[in-house]
């Protein structure tokens, strides 16, 4: 057998292998892999505690998890009820925001017909035509097994609800056994290729999305008050929505900011029309400036091949192969460097 052909064997082998991995191996894993992340992250405040007041560095780092979990499932469930909230007030004011679409509806069909010489009338009735085929598509859907369908996922809600607290349990078990877990991947020479590679990913693609959950999050913070400044009463809806939108390679906050600019100037309504916009050149100046500071460098990931990543990830793995999709990738070629596979 040739070389090249053994290349390609192994090269089909690693693609495959890493997929099946991340199809059905980390998920169940993902719970000890955030509980180690945990651990490494909290170690150091534990090592200061101890030299500080001489309490053992895992009971240290186990009470700041503790302080951890308790902060964000206070942050869940006050930000849960108010997004709850802003949800029925959608429903609601179901009407209303009718009203707005038809609206909405009727000018992007007048200025259709001024492009394309197609009257309103007709774009207009194909549209809601298409949009009651919709709807009736979705009601038929709402069937008994649809129901039983919903009750069996209350099961998967509880293996969220085990897989939570499994994370925090086995990051306070890691801050107990971490200096002989660290010593003993450190001698292990099966465990040096692995090293490798995880360096290798470290200084890359997770820095990268790392780096992109954070912008995430401050981009989301930055939108929400600024639609709370606006008076809008969907503002931690609209601002969780943006900073979403704006992790996604290409996308930004643009794409709904400018549109949404343009409809409140027809509506003569400047004051909001001029915050949209002010409020998408903050986002991008705080991404540019986030962007160097976090990855420190650029990595020389191409958009394009992140987009292809995030668009092949979410089709294989599912809603989490946004970060699925290039970690499976960066892995792939990472494994098929140490083995020298590719050219």
């Amino acid at each position: 057998m040739s070389l090249e052909v053994r290349r390609k064997i192994c090269a089909i082998g690693i693609v495959i292998g890493v997929y099946l991995g991340f199809r059905y191996v980390v998920p169940v894993a993902v719970p000890f892999l955030i509980g180690w992340l945990l651990a490494v992250w909290v170690y150091p405040a534990g090592e200061w505690i101890e030299r500080k007041i001489h309490l053992k560095k895992s009971w240290a780092g186990a009470v700041i998890l503790v302080g951890l979990l308790t902060l964000f499932l206070l942050l869940l469930w006050k930000g849960g009820i108010l997004l709850w909230e802003q949800i029925k007030l959608i429903f609601l004011n179901f009407h209303n925001l009718s009203d707005w679409g038809m609206r909405i509806l009727d000018q992007c069909c007048q200025a259709a017909e001024q492009v394309t010489g197609i009257k309103k009338e007709v774009s207009r009735q194909f549209i809601l035509t298409q949009a009651g085929q919709m709807q009736r598509n979705l009601m038929e859907s709402v069937t008994p097994q649809s129901f039983l369908k919903l009750i069996s996922e209350a099961g998967e809600i509880f293996l969220v609800g085990m897989g939570f607290l499994i994370t925090w349990l086995s990051g306070i078990l890691f801050l107990q056994e971490m200096d002989s877990v660290k010593r003993k991947v450190r001698e292990s020479s099966v465990l040096r290729g692995v090293r490798r590679i995880a360096r290798r990913l470290k200084e890359t693609t997770i820095t990268y999305l790392k780096a992109q959950l954070v912008i995430m999050g401050v981009i989301g913070l930055i939108c929400t008050l600024g639609f709370w400044l606006m008076g809008s009463p969907y503002y931690l809806l609209f601002g969780a929505g943006l900073g979403i939108l704006d992790a996604l390679p290409v996308i930004g906050t643009g794409t709904f900011l400018y549109p949404a600019a343009v409809y409140f100037l027809l509506k003569k309504e400047f004051s909001v029309a001029v915050g949209c916009v002010i409020l998408d050149l903050v986002t991008s100046v705080v991404r540019e400036f986030l962007e160097p500071k976090l990855i420190g460098r650029r990595l020389g990931i191409s958009p394009v091949i992140v987009l292809a990543a995030v668009y092949f990830g979410f089709y294989l793995y599912g809603p989490w192969g946004v970060l699925a999709g290039p970690l499976s990738l960066s892995v792939a070629y990472e494994v098929g460097k140490e083995w020298d596979i590719w050219d």
